[in-house]
């Protein structure tokens, strides 16, 4: 979402970054199409000149927000980066990688800080810069959030440690004074960064939650999850305002339009491609003109099931059966729990190694294989049979 909530930038595992007019939901320009990997993340700087977009294909691009050329490219990072945000004046830039380190750029110099990436012993799923410009902070897959003085290498406090599982997605409030964070465990947790107090948590989420935000004031918190609901939270007390179901899939980003009235708007985007508009406690689809899918649309409307089975809903070849349970969708395979996200995520489907048992991310744009022969994963030159 654009500071002054003209636009509205999204990025797919297609690669590509999309940007649309929210009073006509029309493309503002043509999709920028210069990664050679899936989107992962998106950010429009707060000054509204230049829209970063982080990329499994190792890099960050940056854009002006106002035409759509590309005007910086960043490397440094040597695995995928999963999110990207600025600081408060548009200076900085901060990535985080697959690869367990931050990187924080000059944003004018469009190059990496003298001193160096920043580094973790897990990979980095979520960076966050705190509104008064003094913080960096940064969320890991092992629970824990990390705090550096901006533009510096200098740990501003030990590691917070949140949860015992993944964190996806942190937000500071616009005081500074309070981080949240949200992960594999449903529930979301709020820290006084001052003191080592205990979190107010909030409870309602069924499934994973993968974005996060505060309003603009602090007054709300939105959050966005793997149970395809939105759900509005008082900041202060922890009580849930309103849940907005109706998401056909999986809901993976949150924000809140900028200036608003007595009631909060929230824009959401599911795995699917659409994106949602909830004011008050009603929703409403937004009709985006040729909108990116994620991965499985393109395989012919492909499903994942709760259960982690991924079933073709065309009736082939009549019921098929598992676990004494009749099922008429077609079964092609399951899936195991640490992988789903993957599947309908950019920037990937998912294949099996012939190397050894493991799951392995591809890039959706080269094609997904599938079909009857998709359990021959090994050969016998390899010593491992069939």
């Amino acid at each position: 979402m654009s500071p002054n909530g003209t636009f509205i930038v999204s990025g797919s595992g297609d690669r590509s970054v999309h940007v649309w007019n929210t009073d006509d939901g029309q493309a503002k320009f043509q999709p920028l199409l210069e990664h050679t990997g899936g989107v992962a993340a998106v950010v429009v700087s707060p000054d509204g000149r230049l829209i970063a977009s982080a990329s499994t294909d190792h890099t960050v691009m940056l854009w002006d927000a106002d035409t759509g050329m590309r005007v910086g490219k960043l490397d440094g990072h040597v695995e995928e980066v999963l999110t990207v945000a600025f600081s408060p004046d548009s200076l900085w830039l901060a990535s985080g990688s697959e690869d367990k380190t931050v990187c924080v750029w000059d944003v004018a110099a469009r190059s990496m800080a003298t001193f160096g990436p920043l580094l973790c012993a897990q990979m980095i799923r979520s960076v966050a810069f705190s509104p008064n410009g003094q913080l960096l902070a940064a969320a890991d897959v092992g629970g824990y959030v990390h705090f550096w003085q901006t533009g510096t290498n200098t740990l501003a406090r030990g590691p917070l440690q949140v949860c015992a599982g993944k964190i996806f997605s942190i937000a500071f409030s616009h005081n500074s004074r309070h981080i949240a964070a949200g992960g594999a465990d449903p529930k979301i947790r709020i820290w006084n960064i001052s003191d080592e107090g205990e979190p107010l948590v909030l409870v309602g989420h069924e499934k994973t939650i993968w974005s996060i935000a505060y309003s603009p004031e602090s007054i709300y918190i939105a959050s966005a999850s793997l149970d395809k609901t939105v759900r509005l939270w008082d900041a202060l007390t922890g009580e849930m305002r309103a849940e907005f179901t109706g998401h056909c899939a999986w809901v993976l980003s949150i924000a809140f339009m900028p200036d608003q009235g007595l009631l909060p708007v929230i824009v959401s985007g599911c795995s699917n491609g659409t994106i949602r508009v909830c004011e008050g406690r009603k929703a409403r689809d937004i009709q985006w003109p040729d909108i990116s899918s994620s991965p499985l649309d393109r395989l012919g409307g492909a499903t994942l099931m709760d259960d982690g089975w991924l079933v073709e809903p065309s009736i082939r070849n009549g019921s098929a059966r598992y676990d004494g349970e009749e099922r008429r969708d077609q079964i092609l395979l399951w899936v195991p729990e640490p992988y789903r996200g993957r599947l309908t995520l950019p920037p990937c489907s998912l294949f099996i190694s012939s190397e050894r048992v493991e799951l392995t991310a591809i890039d959706a744009g080269d094609g997904y294989l599938w079909g009857d022969q998709w359990t021959r994963c090994w050969n016998d030159t390899a010593g491992l049979g069939e």
